[in-house]
């Protein structure tokens, strides 16, 4: 069930960034055509890499998992780097050192997130492609 309060949690931000800027997301598991004639778009994607129990208690137990939020800015090519990296960093913004709660009662865990990290590609077909890099980790209290 966290793995999926966890989804949520991660892609709230940019659900509201998409729709406010009318920027598609591809996202998992959904189908996702790019944009033709092409313009921005992002895929979201998320990579559990490492969970360990942390805390042992009568009162709660508390689990970690450590993961990386990545979003895959794609920008036209050749328009030049700096709007695709513009964007990057925007995207970046939203979650650099937040901390987002499960929405769920009794509260059950939260994820922090930690400082966004935006790297080049390069050209992807139709697209020059940045990727935006944010490491986290999610508290499960069972």
């Amino acid at each position: 069930m966290t793995t999926a309060l966890e989804r949520q949690v991660l892609a709230a931000p940019l659900i509201a960034y998409a729709s406010a800027n009318s920027l598609p997301v591809a996202w998992p598991n959904i189908t996702f055509t790019p944009p033709q004639p092409p313009e921005a778009w992002v895929r979201f994607t998320v990579v559990d890499v490492k969970g360990q129990q942390i805390e042992m208690g009568s009162a709660n137990n508390t689990h970690r998992v450590y993961g990386s939020l990545i979003l895959q800015v794609f920008w036209p090519a050749d328009e030049g780097d700096g709007d695709a990296l513009a964007l990057g960093d925007a995207l970046g913004e939203l979650y650099r050192q937040q901390i987002f709660n499960f929405p769920d009662t009794p509260f059950s865990g939260h994820v922090r997130m930690r400082d966004p990290n935006v790297r080049e590609i390069g050209r992807d077909g139709a697209f020059w492609q940045v990727n935006v890099t944010i490491p986290f980790h999610r508290d499960d209290l069972l």
